[in-house]
């Protein structure tokens, strides 16, 4: 991608970029989130698959509840 900018008084500046797009199936995922995700405290939870989020992930455990994330 190439971006140029000029002003009126004949300066110019000029940016390339390079992107390189992978294509990663969503359904490789057990949990996808397009934004931030959060897990809270309930019941033990145990989970084998892949997590995935574009935001943040907050895991919240409480007292005497697990939470098991196993490879896959």
């Amino acid at each position: 991608m190439l971006a140029t900018a000029a002003q009126s008084g004949g300066q110019e500046v000029s940016m390339m970029r390079n992107a390189q797009v992978a294509l990663i199936p969503v359904f490789q995922f057990g949990v996808f989130s397009q934004s931030d995700l959060a897990f809270f405290s309930g019941p033990n939870f145990d989970f084998a698959g892949r997590v995935h989020t574009n935001g943040d992930l907050y895991p919240e455990v409480g007292t005497a509840v697990l939470s098991h994330f196993m490879t896959k």
